[in-house]
Formats: C-alpha cells, structure tokens, sequence
C-alpha cells in the first residue's frame, strides 16, 4: 500500500475509483459518477495513515493513480475547469496562488454557472475595487444589497456572478 497525502492507495480504493470515473478519450473530462461535494468536486472514501475513514477528493486519488507525489501547501488543479474530471491529462500540481490566477484566466469563478446569479462581471469588480480601498464589507454589502458573505467571497476570488 502506498501512502499519498494523507490518505492510503490501497487495491479497494483503487477497485472504488476505477468504478466511479466515467473514462472517455484522453482529449475528454473524465467525469466522477460518485458522490460530489457542496462545490461539485468527486469525493470518495479513503482509509488515512492513522486507519480512520475520511472522504478526500477524487482529483487527488487519480493524480496518485497518475503516480505523482502533491508537496506539503500544494493542491491539485484542473486545466479544464469542470471540478469531478479526474483525467490526470487535465490535473497539474500547484498552489493557491496558481490555481486563482488560473481561474481568473479562465473565467471560471464560481457562481458564474448559476442563473440565478443576480450581480453583475462589473458589480463583482467594483466591489473588489472598492474593498482594496478600504471599504467595511458591511457597507459595500447595504451599497449592493447582498450579504457580507457574498461580499467576502468574490473579494477572495471565491465566486463571481453570472454576466
């Protein structure tokens, strides 16, 4: 059994993800058919070094499977942007910063899948703006009328609204 993160690449987890990921050509997303999590990332069962069960995501099993190592404060990144591909051809280690910017790059931000998604590219800008100058949340979210979790997470690049 090889040891990768924090969790155990034993033959039942490679048996259970084997099972759950839809694969196609080496071109195509490679879909996990399992459980999701709240962000639509596959996740899946897996034992840890100390023998407890954990759900960890199903991007980092296939990048294990790929035979790669992820350093201590890397994370494991899609190229595509579709969260439950687990085609290792569209994963890449990198860190926190990396994987923003590349979302940025791409115009993929969360909440821009969503059509119910109400504030605007230019709003979700002139808030980032607008807190880089020094403005409370509190007071760009009565400007906007949302809540100041929203206005937190599109300061921290963690959703953007549909344009």
């Amino acid at each position: 059994m090889k040891p990768f993160l924090k969790f155990i690449l034993d033959d039942s987890l490679r048996r259970r993800f084997s099972e759950k990921v839809r694969t196609l050509t080496a071109d195509d997303c490679w879909p996990f058919t399992g459980s999701l999590d709240k962000d639509g990332y596959g996740q899946i069962s897996a034992r840890l070094l100390t023998g407890k069960r954990t759900m960890v995501k199903a991007h980092q099993v296939a990048v294990a499977l790929d035979g790669r190592d992820l350093p201590e404060g890397c994370e494991v990144c899609h190229k595509c942007n579709n969260e439950p591909c687990c085609n290792p051809g569209h994963l890449y280690v990198g860190n926190r910063t990396t994987n923003s910017l590349d979302v940025v790059r791409s115009g993929s931000l969360r909440g821009t899948k969503n059509p119910a998604s109400w504030i605007s590219e230019a709003d979700c800008s002139s808030i980032r703006t607008m807190r880089i100058a020094g403005e409370s949340l509190k007071r760009i979210s009565l400007s906007f009328g949302c809540a100041e979790s929203t206005v937190s997470r599109i300061c921290n690049m963690k959703r953007r609204a549909a344009a």
